[in-house]
This record gives C-alpha cells, structure tokens and sequence, in this order.
C-alpha cells in the first residue's frame, strides 16, 4: 500500500509513491484541452466529453461529428459526401418542429446578448412546455418569448416582458397565458430582482454620470434596509433612483425620458422619487 501522496513525473507522464518508489499508473488519461479554446462554444466542440445532455440541440447534443478533412486525397470527396448525409439523417421529418424552435430560441437569445447557459435554461423550458402542449406553427413565438422571459428571470437577469414582446413581435394576451401555465406546470420560480440591476441599462440610455449610479445604488441599498422595495416594480424603482441622483448632482433629467428608459410612465417614477424624498428627508427641486 502506498503513502497516497503521489507524485507525477514530468519526463514520463507516470505516477509514482515518492516513498516507496512505486510506480501507480504508467499511462494516465490527460484530462486537459488537447488543443486551445477560447470560447465555451470551442471548449464543446473540441472536449473529448460533451455534456450529458444539451437541450439547445434537437437530438441533445447525441450525434456524431465527422470533421472536415484535411488531406488532398481520394478520401476528401467520399468524407464530404459523409458529412453531408450525416446532417440529412441527424434531423427527420418529426422534430423538424423542435429544430425550428430550438432555432428561434438561440437566434432572439443571441440577439439579446443572452448567456449560453441561459439559452439552454430557455430551450429546457420549451421542450418540456411542448411534452404538456402541442406547440403549431402561430404559436412558436409565444413559446419563444415565454421561454427566454422565463429563463432570464431563472438566472437574474433584468428583461420586462415588454422588451421580450418588442423583440419577438407577439401580444402581451398570448405570452402571459404560456408564461403562467409553463410557470405552474413546471414549477418555476424567478429570483426576486434586485433593482441595482437594472441602474447602468437605464444610465447609459439617460446618459447619467458614474457618480449619479453610484448615489443611485447608495440609496437602493439604503432604501431595501427600510423594506420600500418590497412589492414595487424594479425597472421604475431604479430609474427613480437615478433621476434624484442626478439631481443631487446639479443634473435634470426628465421624468420622461426616465420612464422611457424603464420602458414605464411616469406615475411610478414619480410615486417612487416621493417615497424617497419622505423616507430620507431629502430636498429637491422636483
């Protein structure tokens, strides 16, 4: 029996007991990177293991993938031809469905700047809405936008169901009735958004200065000490924020183009910069 602290030989790759000199294993398996990834999608391709199962992908990632060939040789023509034939058998007349929604799902999540993992949280969320729900043709999109809504209030991040409805062109009738049962069916439960979330989106499009979104946070975090953040919107909450840092700051900004930027009118906003002003004590020229 050895020692159990074993030691690897940089000449032979082996693994040896430095006590007793045994050698333990003479041909380990590397498990790194044979060749170089810089992206999660490169990581993926070029790993000896994929993941256990990829719902982005129609067949969840089971398949075989023949590379391109390299060699000018006979065999290039014939291992073209493979190639070929192994992406008309990989898809059949039956999931042609699937892949046209697992399509839209990775091209609007792409579009919106989405994480991988995101985009597979929403493809999971699809294709188990589809083993409740026959899902046709019209209503892919809904599907779509109720997936990603779904998935990235899964994960945290900051998306209105209106941007969702914007960028997928549905109604807000048809996505929230998909939303409410897929939520009930599956059991989903978003994180509770933090407003500070949302403060550098609505900055950038206000054009408020660092220090406005630093005061802005200060009081966010002053204002979740004194429970005012419990049960109101996030989105207006921070642009009310913002909009009283700014003028802490000597800076105007109007009500309205806040409430554009939280894709909100201006009754929240206002309501909010009123809750802060009585709470802090707070004297502004509003």
């Amino acid at each position: 029996m050895g020692s159990g602290n074993y030691t690897v030989d940089p000449v032979t790759g082996e693994i040896v007991d430095p006590e007793t000199g045994e050698v333990m294993e003479e041909h380990p398996v590397y498990m790194g990177w044979e060749r170089k990834a810089f992206t999660p999608e490169e990581k993926i391709k070029r790993s000896r293991t994929k993941k256990i199962c990829i719902y982005a992908i129609h067949d969840n990632g089971l398949h075989t993938y023949i590379d391109s060939p390299r060699s000018r040789t006979a065999e290039v023509a014939r291992a073209l031809r493979l190639r070929l034939l192994n992406r008309r058998m990989r898809i059949s007349r039956r999931d042609m469905g699937l892949v046209t929604l697992l399509n839209m799902i990775w091209w609007f999540g792409k579009k919106m700047g989405l994480d991988a993992r995101v985009i597979e949280t929403a493809a999971m969320y699809a294709r188990k809405y589809m083993e409740i729900e026959e899902v046709g043709e019209k209503r892919r999109k809904p599907v779509v936008a109720a997936s990603l809504f779904l998935a990235c209030r899964s994960h945290g991040i900051p998306v209105s169901l209106a941007e969702m409805l914007e960028l997928v062109g549905v109604t807000r009738r048809d996505v929230w009735r998909i939303v409410m049962r897929m939520g009930l069916e599956l059991n989903i439960k978003g994180r509770i958004l933090d407003p500070r979330l949302y403060l550098d989106r609505i900055a950038s499009q206000v054009n408020a200065s660092n220090e406005a979104v630093s005061i802005a946070a200060r009081l966010i975090e002053l204002a979740k000490r004194r429970g005012m953040v419990t049960g109101k919107h996030p989105a207006p909450f921070a642009g009310a924020a913002i909009y009283l840092a700014s003028l802490l700051m000597g800076v105007r900004i109007r009500q309205e183009v806040i409430a554009r930027a939280c894709r909100s009118t201006t009754v929240p906003i206002r309501n909010r910069v009123r809750d802060f002003v009585e709470q802090f004590s707070i004297e502004v020229m509003i």
